[in-house]
């Protein structure tokens, strides 16, 4: 918190790498409430932007944030004068009946515009048979039910509101954006600049804006600028086109007139109040930059069959550039100039307008369950982006595979087309283009992440200067995680991942026996991790013959991840029920797989042991990987070993961080590969891990792990009395009052010395 409070002073950034579950986010929350909360901070109108990996997550600092504010209430009396807002999507805050049905994001922006458009409205006043949302309306047409009243106000917190008022919550939370002290939400609404544009969340002066868990926040940059075109996809929007075809068509017996007056209906509609940018600008638009999106459409486009002309064209070309089946990494510039050299007739200025063009026809056809045309809708981004950015990005097609080397499944999926399955991706390399602006406006910006090191690699990956860059141990009364490295087998055969030994029978079988033994011993859940799902299944299917399953089975039940989120769901939750039921569970799964990031899933007693088997290196045969890793060693310094070893051991850390959740949590941590004893790879794990693994742990054998093991487990059984913790971890209430007693007599004893010089 003192680290806190000299960033928040410098009015600069920071970095702070703190463990989960040891009150990451009471510390951060109390200090920036009370900082806004203060006279000096309401004269600036400070404004706290606090943002996770997930929405569970969220909903955890809400329950914080009101513990702070209870905390100001009782001791001054009065409630805070701030108002706490938690933004999501639609999917998550709708409370209609039918619409709130819904299973995706897309499905459920579609069907609320279907209702919430203003043609749609418009139209419900002629005709009654025309369904509209009625918690929209009564929004609408209500000022008073708009507004928020001061206090902390989650998402159910606001879907119970809505219920109340028989308003929208949705569409309250994002009118409340613009008066809310403390704004609570994704990383996608400040870092994904579709989103931020879309419902006007953009930094300010006086922001003070937190990263939760971004540890991964340097890929959540460059996703956000990066767009893919599927070979499959490109067949739907052909299905897109010729659908609008019609309904133009169509639309020309009637409303002949308005198709020819397109361009300036439209400059009407978005002219028209912001609010309604929430129902009707659905398709959103790529970032484009506002020297770009400030000029007009070219002539070229506006009449809407020409429009529909140039997207048939472009995607022919797009066909072109599949049926080559060559896989390639070119610039974008280099991309557009193989276009023009095909396309004599057509200019290329309009593609930076196609997603914009594109929003605008839906608007003059009333288009309605726009979820039908999303696949047209991601080709025009993908070309608004290729045709606006050049530098740090690159278009890359991967995937091609002749359909005598696919599985059968992939080979009948594909039926005659052979290059099914092929996606060519816009690439950005550079967070930079996302996270500086936000460094550049905001007062300041802190990262935070219990698994952040090595720390020195995000000022330079993200471009900023912090004021502070801090990792800080536990500071808890015990020793609460036991960190070891498995080296070697009892025949002292050196254990690793490499490429070339990991399906050495030797090293497979000296794997399952460290498994074997770690399930015997441990109780509850142990958690395993693979480097990939090919491996994964490699490595299933040796233990399968070798016996080693079968072993395993009798000391614990057996779950795998898959690539399935359903399956995997499903297996987590067997999991679960097997560790609560007494038996016991393994579950294996992935570095970077689902249930590897931000998940307290293993908290507790779900999550006894974790084992990293092998350091978790990303496929560099990857043309858009090796394309980003050219960019960052030209453009930044930075060498691919350097890259590849920091984005390993931050994967592996994410691993071994899954086994403490909460202050009270405990469990044991085992890397088995030889690769992790060497000091250059020990040095870039957090301080909080580094504490505690000792010289004498850090290059053990397979059979040396169970007597440490057993050891920790019965020191961390027997109970700890409270009064050992006070004044260690713990602080009453009579504690804070000396405390601040003492500092209020030294600071008058100095206000006195100084009086006297």
């Amino acid at each position: 918190m003192k680290d806190l409070k000299t960033i928040l002073e410098n009015k600069g950034h920071g970095i702070l790498e703190m463990p989960s579950g040891t009150g990451k986010t009471i510390a951060l929350t109390s200090l920036i409430v009370s900082y806004l909360h203060s006279p000096q901070g309401q004269s600036k109108h400070l404004r706290l932007i606090y943002l996770t990996r997930t929405v569970a997550e969220t909903s955890k600092v809400h329950q914080e944030l009101k513990r702070v504010f209870a905390c100001i209430e009782q001791y001054e009396n009065s409630a805070p004068t701030l108002c706490c807002l938690g933004i999501s999507s639609r999917l998550n805050m709708c409370i209609h009946p039918t619409v709130s049905l819904c299973q995706s994001s897309p499905e459920c922006d579609s069907r609320c515009r279907d209702r919430t458009a203003s043609f749609v409205r418009d139209q419900a006043d002629k005709n009654h048979d025309i369904e509209t949302c009625h918690l929209f309306n009564e929004y609408w047409n209500d000022t008073e039910k708009q507004r928020l009243s001061t206090g902390v106000f989650s998402l159910d917190d606001l879907k119970n509101l809505g219920k109340e008022r028989g308003i929208c919550p949705y569409f309250l939370s994002i009118k409340s954006i613009e008066t809310a002290n403390v704004i609570v939400g994704c990383y996608a609404y400040m870092l994904d600049p579709q989103i931020n544009q879309l419902i006007g969340l953009q930094p300010k002066e006086h922001d003070i804006i937190v990263f939760d868990e971004a540890h991964n926040i340097d890929n959540s940059c460059i996703d956000s600028l990066s767009a893919e075109v599927p070979r499959r996809m490109l067949d739907t929007c052909e299905d897109n086109i010729r659908s609008l075809t019609e309904l133009i068509h169509q639309r020309r017996q009637t409303y002949i007139d308005t198709l020819n007056r397109d361009r300036d209906l439209m400059l009407q509609e978005i002219g028209r109040e912001a609010n309604l940018d929430q129902t009707e600008i659905l398709a959103m638009s790529p970032y484009i930059p506002t020297e770009i999106t400030q000029r007009v459409i070219p002539g070229s486009i506006n009449n809407s069959e020409h429009f529909l002309s140039f997207l048939t064209f472009w995607v022919k070309y797009l066909k072109h550039r599949f049926n080559d089946n060559k896989p390639f990494n070119e610039s974008p510039s280099c991309f557009l100039f193989n276009f023009s050299q095909v396309a004599n007739k057509y200019n290329l200025d309009p593609l930076k307008f196609l997603a914009e063009r594109l929003n605008k026809l839906f608007h003059t056809l009333m288009v309605t369950n726009l979820v039908e045309y999303k696949s047209l809708q991601q080709l025009c981004s993908f070309a608004a982006l290729v045709s606006t950015h050049d530098e740090g990005f690159s278009v890359v097609m991967e995937g091609v595979t002749p359909i005598t080397q696919q599985p059968q499944s992939l080979a009948i999926l594909a039926n005659q087309d052979k290059f099914q399955s092929t996606t060519l991706r816009l690439c950005c390399h550079d967070p930079q283009f996302v996270f500086r602006p936000i460094c550049d406006t905001a007062s300041s910006v802190i990262i935070t992440s219990g698994t952040l090191s090595p720390l020195d690699m995000y000022p330079r990956l993200l471009g900023f200067t912090p004021v502070l860059v801090r990792s800080y141990t536990m500071s808890i009364s015990r020793q609460c995680i036991l960190p070891m490295v498995v080296t070697k087998s009892p025949d002292q055969i050196p254990l690793s991942t490499r490429f070339s030994v990991r399906n050495d029978p030797s090293i497979v079988r000296n794997f399952g026996s460290l498994l074997i033994e770690v399930t015997r011993i441990v109780p509850d859940g142990v958690v395993a991790f693979f480097p990939s799902y090919s491996f994964l299944r490699s490595i299933l299917q040796s233990w399968k013959e070798m016996g080693t399953l079968h072993q395993l089975y009798n000391n614990k039940l057996v779950f795998v991840e898959t690539p399935d989120p359903i399956e995997t769901a499903l297996a987590l939750h067997n999991y679960q029920t097997a560790c609560d039921c007494g038996r016991g569970g393994l579950f294996m799964c992935v570095s970077r797989g689902k249930v590897s990031e931000g998940t307290d899933s293993f908290q507790g007693h779900y999550g006894r042991c974790m084992i990293c088997f092998g350091i978790p290196y990303i496929n560099t045969e990857s043309l858009s990987l090796r394309a980003r890793l050219e960019y960052l060693r030209t453009k930044h310094g930075i060498t691919e070993k350097e890259f590849l070893s920091f984005d390993a051991m931050r994967a592996a850390s994410q691993c071994m961080g899954r086994v403490i959740r909460t202050k009270d949590d405990y469990g044991v941590m085992i890397m088995a590969d030889k690769r992790f004893s060497l000091r250059e790879k020990r040095k870039k794990f957090p301080a909080w891990i580094q504490q505690y693994l000792s010289e004498a742990q850090c290059n053990l054998s397979t059979e040396q792990t169970a007597g440490p093991i057993r050891s920790f487990l019965r020191t961390m059984g027997t109970p700890i009395p409270l009064q050992h913790q006070i004044g260690q971890s713990l602080w009453s209430l009579e504690h804070i009052g000396e405390y601040n007693e003492k500092e209020k007599q030294r600071i008058l004893q100095e206000q006195g010395i100084h009086e006297h010089i």
